[in-house]
């Protein structure tokens, strides 16, 4: 439940931003160390 509630804190954080960018396209870079651990990249296309 714990997980839940902090994702639930980080979304209601991050809403002014997801308001700004609904209904256009982007465009995320994925590159240098993050491309090194498989783990981080599973972690970054999960959330």
């Amino acid at each position: 439940m714990d997980e839940a509630v902090r994702k639930a804190d980080v979304l209601l954080e991050a809403l002014n931003w997801i308001r700004q960018f609904r209904g256009r396209h982007v465009v995320i870079k994925l590159g240098g160390s993050a491309m090194e651990e498989t783990a981080a990249i599973r972690a970054f296309l999960t959330d």
